[in-house]
């Protein structure tokens, strides 16, 4: 639906966001640094993109993590972005930290 085709194993990330956002996610961090921490560890998924003149295998990587994982956990109300940064003039800039509901589930006092 995203033409974002064989990039399906992007599930198998989710916990390992999860996971981030228990370890770092208490005070607002780049959303940038959860992508990059994302493709460390993982760095076989921009292999699986197709490749396109526009962009890199790693921007492809980038917006699939995006789009899947960032923008669904937010729906979900499991994170929250910096309200300073507009989304689409400042989208390099933009913060994020987990809520008070991702508090409950997943994390351990």
């Amino acid at each position: 639906m995203d033409r974002y085709e064989g990039l399906e194993k992007v599930q198998y990330i989710g916990p390992f966001l999860f996971w981030l956002l228990a370890e770092k996610g208490d005070r607002w961090r780049p959303v940038a640094d959860y992508l990059g921490d994302m493709l460390k560890a993982f760095p076989q998924l921009p292999l699986a993109t197709s490749p396109v003149s526009y962009a890199s295998a790693e921007q492809q990587a980038n917006w699939v993590l995006d789009s899947r994982l960032i923008r669904l956990c937010r729906i979900l109300g499991l994170i929250e972005l910096n309200p300073e940064y507009a989304r689409f003039r400042s989208e390099d800039q933009q913060m994020m930290r987990r809520t008070a509901l991702f508090e409950g589930v997943f994390v351990r006092v």
